[in-house]
């Protein structure tokens, strides 16, 4: 995996082109609703992290999080 910088100004860019910016929105919210109910539940949230190892890497160098603690943080929103 690779680590990709940007700066300011494209975000900026990215955000302000409000067509292609709700486009992408709407096409990432899309994907990540697998059972196409408009909602994304807690299980949907979960496997989306998982899939992008937000918790697992940190700029891109693998961490060694445990099980049991990736567990608790992604069930964290229940309490």
């Amino acid at each position: 995996m690779g680590v990709v910088v940007i700066d300011g100004s494209t975000v900026r860019s990215f955000v302000e082109d409000e067509e292609q910016f709700k486009k992408s929105v709407d096409e990432r919210f899309a994907a990540l609703d697998l059972n196409k109910d408009g909602v994304l539940s807690r299980s949907e949230v979960r496997k989306a992290f998982e899939s992008m190892r937000l918790l697992e890497s940190h700029f891109g160098v693998d961490v060694v999080t445990p099980p049991d603690e990736l567990t608790k943080l992604y069930d964290q929103s229940r309490t």
